[in-house]
């Protein structure tokens, strides 16, 4: 399995549409994309504005096919103004496989 951890850091003023936006995202992906395991939200618990994803795939393939998905474009076009700050990370699943 292919994992992705995203790390945002939204502005103040954005948060709440940030979240509501994510959520959507998150639905979308599961629903949409069968190579799509899973899809987390998390917010941190001193600070709203930290947002952190966990995302599960097949394999890179699947991410990279989920990368070119129209509600992949939808969000990141709109959210690209909300965000301070974004980390992307890969890892390769070891446990479980």
């Amino acid at each position: 399995m292919f994992v992705v951890t995203v790390e945002f850091s939204i502005k103040k003023q954005h948060e709440r549409e940030f979240r509501e936006t994510v959520l959507k995202q998150a639905r979308n992906s599961l629903t949409h994309e069968a190579d799509c395991h899973r899809f987390d939200v998390s917010i941190d618990a001193q600070d709203g504005g930290r947002v952190f994803l966990y995302e599960l795939y097949t394999d890179e393939a699947a991410y990279q096919a989920h990368r070119k998905t129209p509600h992949y474009h939808e969000f990141s076009t709109r959210v690209a103004d909300w965000v301070a700050q974004k980390n992307i990370q890969t890892w390769n699943s070891l446990y479980p496989a």
